[in-house]
């Protein structure tokens, strides 16, 4: 079984949920994606739509990140397992993926 996390990148939650729709085969963008699920060519995956981020504000002295309320960044962000995913699901996402900064890896 091979596992691949990836970060991905949107122009707003809209087409987050286009893109949804489009790997689970939906004629229509869902309301709310669902955490997790099994898309048509056999891939199970596990979403964790964060949405909009802000740049940390740390705590100088000790680098402890104290608030999350710092810049807006452009975006929307999904982080996403994605479990022996095909070849052209990947290549379908490639557009989308990002190297986060570490504190933007995260599920839940």
């Amino acid at each position: 079984m091979t596992v691949i996390a990836l970060s991905l990148k949107f122009v707003d939650r809209a087409a987050a949920h286009i893109v949804a729709a489009a790997m689970a085969g939906l004629a229509e963008p869902p309301d709310v994606v669902r955490p997790d699920g099994w898309l048509p060519d056999g891939t199970y995956w596990n979403v964790d739509e964060i949405g909009e981020v802000r740049t940390p504000i740390v705590f100088a002295e000790d680098g402890e990140t104290i608030v999350s309320g710092g810049e807006l960044l452009d975006g929307y962000y999904v982080n996403v397992l994605l479990r022996d995913p095909s070849e052209a699901l990947l290549t379908a996402l490639a557009p989308f993926v990002i190297e986060p900064e570490p504190w933007m890896r995260r599920f839940g």
